[in-house]
């Protein structure tokens, strides 16, 4: 038996994966119920991501030199 591959629900798979486990904690089907303006809404919302990560990485890495240099 050959399995067609389908790009579509590997992809909400992965997506409703994501959500259930890091944010919601309940194992729904969002990836169904939002529209093409949601989804946009919501890379709008991560696109500052790399920012974040820089920030808080900067922010350890302060904290890091602080604790070093005090010693």
């Amino acid at each position: 038996m050959v399995q067609t591959y389908n790009r579509e629900d590997e992809l909400k798979e992965r997506f409703n994966q994501f959500i259930s486990s890091k944010v919601t904690g309940e194992n729904i089907d969002y990836y169904s119920k939002l529209s093409i303006e949601d989804f946009v809404d919501i890379k709008t919302t991560l696109s500052d991501i790399n920012n974040i990560i820089t920030y808080k990485t900067t922010i350890r890495f302060m904290d890091w030199l602080r604790e070093y240099f005090l010693m």
